[in-house]
């Protein structure tokens, strides 16, 4: 176990800590360039200091962990690469003023164990399955394409108003059969600064609910621009 922090940094060279046993018991700073990876697993919970990778470039960001945070105000920038975190049977709260460039896919468990995500630009989620509640905001716009949401309660979504304001895009490809299901409680509060579409090309659920032209069950939803469109498939 390293008691300290740890602070890696490789230039253009990819950072590869993956080792199962690994044990950082204080803050981890990651610093790279160019298209390379940083790959990190820690046996139990992770901290995390600043994390800096090269914006523009395809580098991919993976985390493997039993819970994750972040270290007094330090922020995480990724490449433009797959941003991949397991946060085993914990949390993951990283509500700093992060970039992450790539798509992003979460993923823990437990029905205690939330999912918190801030990025100071747009979030574009990949495939998610959270024990309990997901969180997002981002500063511009959120964005979940031809992807699978599995979230054990609530999704709760702001993209914070920049100028004009912000767009919420929720979509879910006709081989999906689920963009939400919420075992315990209705979808939650959806904020957008500007305009909510959601789009399921073929089912949408909400509490295991298929839903066709009649939509239920939403708790709130508010848009501040032109409104508030659904349009969901029916069961064939």
């Amino acid at each position: 176990m390293i008691g300290g922090t740890t602070n890696v940094t490789t230039g253009a060279a990819a950072i590869t800590l993956t080792q199962a046993a690994n044990d950082f018991g204080g803050a981890v700073s990651l610093t790279n360039t160019g298209e390379n990876a940083i790959a990190i697993t820690d046996i139990d919970a992770l901290i995390l200091g600043t994390v800096s990778m090269t914006a523009g470039a395809a580098g991919t960001l993976a985390i493997t962990s039993v819970g994750l945070t972040q270290d007094g105000v330090t922020t995480i920038t990724t490449g433009t690469g797959a941003v991949t975190i397991n946060g085993g049977a914990g949390v993951i709260t990283l509500t700093n003023a992060n970039t992450f460039n790539g798509i992003l896919s979460l993923a823990n468990s437990g029905v205690n164990n939330d999912v918190s995500i801030t990025d100071r630009n747009r979030v574009r989620l990949g495939v998610c399955s959270i024990g309990r509640d997901l969180n997002v905001i981002a500063t511009n716009n959120f964005e979940s394409v031809n992807t699978t949401i599995t979230v054990g309660r609530d999704f709760n979504i702001s993209a914070v108003p920049i100028g004009a304001g912000a767009d919420i895009n929720v979509e879910v490809g006709v081989e999906n059969l689920t963009l939400f299901s919420i075992t315990n409680d209705d979808l939650a509060n959806i904020t957008a600064g500007r305009n909510l579409n959601i789009t399921a090309t073929g089912f949408m659920t909400v509490r295991g609910v298929l839903l066709g032209g009649n939509i239920t069950g939403i708790t709130t939803l508010t848009a501040g621009g032109t409104g508030v469109t659904f349009s969901v498939g029916l069961s064939p």
